[in-house]
């Protein structure tokens, strides 16, 4: 299964969920990112270094696309307050602005659109509707760290903090014989 986003130098791609942290997919295993394990992290909005408070303002439906940087690399060259980390957030309202696209530019950061199965999948646990069998498509379904049924991907509103959709090879390195077909790791509040 092909991811949804691709971000260069080892961006996870990220998308705010009802006050938390939701995936499109994920190029990576889920990021430990923690400012109280890394120190603090970074906030850019529309390309504009921003505070944890003014993201938290960012209505999730106004979001086109958040991302968490990890990679060393990448963040030397965002500010230097991203040195633990940052999250790059780009709104369905600015994403096409000259100042965004400046700022992937700069930052060497490039998307392809969310396959329409991953973005279903998305769709259905944000809902809080819930995976169908058809949607997981024989994936490994965990939430919370643990193996789920379908019933349990249904997930209430401001509960959801994170999804992650594992392609089979990205899956099976992490979870073995189980994620063959994929996995969708869902984190709740």
């Amino acid at each position: 299964m092909k991811t949804t986003k691709t971000i260069t130098a080892g961006i996870v791609t990220l998308l705010l969920v009802a006050g938390g942290l939701g995936s499109q997919s994920a190029q990576a295993q889920a990021p430990k990112l923690s400012a109280a394990k890394q120190g603090p992290l970074a906030y850019y909005v529309d390309g504009v270094l921003t505070s944890n408070e003014a993201l938290n303002d960012t209505k999730p439906e106004e979001i086109e696309v958040m991302n968490v940087v990890k990679d060393k690399a990448v963040l030397a060259t965002l500010d230097p307050a991203a040195a633990n980390g940052a999250i790059i957030v780009t709104t369905k309202k600015n994403k096409d602005s000259e100042a965004v696209k400046a700022f992937n530019k700069k930052h060497n950061i490039t998307y392809t659109p969310p396959s329409p199965e991953v973005k279903k999948i998305n769709d259905a646990v944000m809902s809080g509707t819930g995976l169908s069998a058809g949607e997981l498509g024989g994936r490994l379904l965990l939430v919370n760290d643990k193996e789920a049924t379908l019933e349990q991907s249904k997930i209430a509103h401001g509960q959801l903090s994170s999804i992650y959709v594992l392609d089979a090879a990205k899956a099976t390195k992490r979870y073995g014989e189980k994620g063959k077909n994929g996995a969708v790791v869902i984190t709740t509040k």
